[in-house]
């Protein structure tokens, strides 16, 4: 693409998906700490709302990585909509390499 500031939200938006899809096993590894917690530590309070926040949290980010994932592809669908002379530039990149444009 030509300009770049496009492309930069669409990287971000695969970015931050990632990011929050790479957490959530932690969150997991938070949530049986914390269950472990509640019934071996000395203080169950805090081990049950530590519980409920990594279990809550372990799906939750889960399901923001899928919609950060789906808006980038939005984006980038979108951004393949507006470009110019797209299909052109595509059918020259064919013939180089000798490959039918269809």
């Amino acid at each position: 693409m030509h300009q770049p500031d496009a492309a930069t939200e669409v990287t971000r938006a695969r970015s931050t998906g990632l990011m929050l899809r790479n957490a959530s096993p932690a969150m997991a590894l938070g949530f049986v700490a914390s269950a472990v917690e509640l019934f071996a530590g000395p203080k169950p309070w805090f081990a049950a709302g530590g519980a409920v926040l990594f279990g809550v949290l372990c799906p939750t980010l889960i399901v923001q990585h899928r919609m950060f994932a789906h808006w980038a592809s939005l984006k980038t669908l979108e951004l393949s909509f507006w470009a110019e002379d797209f299909d052109a530039k595509l059918a020259v990149l064919a013939e180089d390499e000798g490959v039918s444009p269809e």
